[in-house]
């Protein structure tokens, strides 16, 4: 599951560099008006995850890079842990 997350993430990052119009939806996604800031393919370590009563499959996990030491936004890969498919990314501002 963490594997098909991270090839997520990174598959945001790639698709970043694309043409607008070459980028695939939701890699990344921007539903909280928080720009998605990766611009390099590195490693991540989870820092957390969640689900709901309403869609039990689906699970967000929390991602930072691995050699960050500070806080700041997280990246959120929403997955199916069921089929272990990436829905979309994107990032959050932490509280």
């Amino acid at each position: 599951m963490t594997q098909a997350a991270v090839k997520a993430i990174h598959k945001s990052v790639e698709n970043l560099n694309k043409p607008e119009g070459q980028q695939e939806k939701n890699f990344p996604a921007d539903p909280y008006g928080f720009p998605f800031n990766q611009t390099e393919v590195q490693e991540y370590k989870i820092i957390g995850y969640s689900n709901s009563q309403e869609a039990p499959e689906i699970y967000q996990i929390d991602f930072r890079p691995a050699n960050d030491i500070k806080t700041g936004p997280r990246i959120t890969v929403e997955i199916n842990i069921k089929t272990k498919e990436a829905i979309r990314v994107f990032m959050q501002a932490d509280a």
